[in-house]
């Protein structure tokens, strides 16, 4: 995991609101299989270096953070991600090195299809976003 995924994982992971709505973990990529519902699964999607007169100006990094829950409804879910947007939208990361954040925003929600836990049978829920983290370099 990278520096900007770092920050993220400790500002979710830091959070006692999402620990109060249930969150029982934040994972990097995949979760294990013994994961103990609802948790938060964060991911770097894209990085795009931008120029300006020749030189790097700054860097986009582009990633989702995903809930996961079990059962029929997305409603705990969704408020894990309502939680995750008030955290990481408009709000500074403790970047490393002395790396200027720039800004990081929701850009989207994303629908997360209902999926069937194949060891338990138990129905699988989730709601995510995509968040964009502008560091100037």
């Amino acid at each position: 995991m990278n520096a900007i995924g770092s920050a993220i994982y400790t500002a979710l992971a830091g959070d006692a609101t999402l620990t109060s709505l249930g969150c029982t973990a934040v994972y990097h990529e995949l979760a294990p299989p013994d994961a103990e519902y609802p948790f938060l699964v964060h991911q770097a999607v894209a990085e795009t270096d931008h120029y300006t007169f020749g030189q790097r100006a700054w860097e986009e990094h582009v990633w989702m953070v995903r809930a996961w829950d079990q059962g029929r409804s997305t409603v705990r879910a969704q408020a894990l991600m309502d939680r995750v947007d008030e955290v990481l939208t408009d709000q500074a990361l403790t970047l490393p090195g002395g790396a200027r954040q720039l800004v990081c925003r929701r850009t989207e929600r994303i629908p997360v299809p209902a999926e069937i836990d194949d060891q338990t049978g138990e129905h699988l829920r989730g709601a995510g976003a995509r968040f964009v983290i502008g560091v100037a370099t």
